[in-house]
């Protein structure tokens, strides 16, 4: 194999390999409970597409769960209240 050939193998490599850990080291983050996570989007291709639907998805569970708090807290609330 030539050096070129060789070369651009790890160009391309290196081109998917580093979104692809970047995403997984954010999964990993995010299953520890940090909501706050967001991977950057670095292309428009398909790792692209999977980082930004990542990003989504993180942004609405923080959503989701800071209302959830929120109404739990308004509950807990009006427990004390009709106490």
């Amino acid at each position: 194999m030539s050096a070129a050939l060789i070369l651009a193998i790890l160009l391309v490599l290196r081109h998917v390999i580093r979104p692809l850990r970047s995403l997984s080291e954010a999964v990993t983050r995010l299953g520890s409970g940090n909501l706050d996570v967001a991977v950057e989007v670095q292309s428009s291709d398909e790792i692209g597409q999977l980082a930004r639907a990542f990003n989504r998805m993180t942004r609405d569970l923080a959503e989701s769960t800071v209302s959830r708090e929120f109404f739990a807290d308004v509950f807990d609330s009006m427990d004390l209240v009709l106490l």
